[in-house]
């Protein structure tokens, strides 16, 4: 508790501490203290749970995930000369990132969405014309621990963190500031926020003909992919 108020007396007489600034020592080793920065620390720095090897603090780093995914056919033979497929897929991941710092976990979901239709139609003993349609849509949400909260920097005495236009975040892209140094674990969100949706939509047909020994296959394959 002393530490956290910038009180190191009990490091003197062996250590004397140095302002950075102007290399001047801190009178009884007592360091001025940022009341934001206080209100941080005490908030989401967690406390030393060890003493060993000269650290203060271990932790490992994990997380676990799920997946779940269905997949739904139809074949239909609709008759000698036509036949038809229709699929549907789903499947989802979710996961969730543990970092050293117990205040911050991050979130990730990708579900993904896939459907599919062939219709097969022999014009004649020799030529088969092969059509497919499909679509797949994929949305990964990458969302820190206060994404979707109230959370606002401008709570924890953060002014100014604002987009580029001088908005505000909106709350499911409002993240928490990363603090870091060389000898403390981080405070904050090392994987920020990810929002990323894709489309594709894909038509594709084939025509097959063969000719005694020989077998030619010609057609085209056309894509429009979105993303954003």
């Amino acid at each position: 508790p002393a530490e956290e108020n910038g009180d190191f007396s009990a490091l003197l007489p062996s250590t004397q501490l140095v302002s950075p600034f102007t290399g001047q020592p801190y009178t009884n080793n007592q360091i001025p203290v940022d009341p934001v920065a206080q209100q941080i620390m005490k908030k989401y720095m967690p406390l030393p749970n060890t003493n060993q090897g000269g650290f203060n603090y271990a932790y490992f780093s994990g997380g676990r995930e799920s997946v779940n995914q269905f997949i739904a056919r139809i074949d239909d033979n609709l008759n000698a000369r036509n036949q038809l497929m229709v699929h549907f897929m789903y499947a989802k991941r979710s996961s969730l990132i543990a970092e050293g710092n117990p205040y911050f976990n991050d979130n990730e979901s990708l579900p993904i969405y896939n459907a599919a239709l062939q219709y097969v139609h022999t014009l004649s003993p020799t030529l088969v014309n092969e059509l497919r349609l499909g679509i797949d849509f994929e949305s990964d949400k990458l969302l820190t621990t206060y994404a979707g909260t109230n959370f606002t920097a401008a709570s924890i005495g953060i002014n100014g963190f604002v987009q580029p236009n001088g908005q505000p975040w909106p709350p499911s892209e409002e993240g928490f500031p990363v603090f870091s140094t060389n000898e403390l674990i981080g405070v904050g969100s090392n994987f920020g926020i990810g929002l990323d949706q894709g489309k594709t939509y894909q038509v594709v047909d084939n025509m097959t003909w063969t000719h005694g020994t020989h077998t030619v296959i010609f057609g085209g394959d056309v894509r429009h992919e979105i993303g954003r």
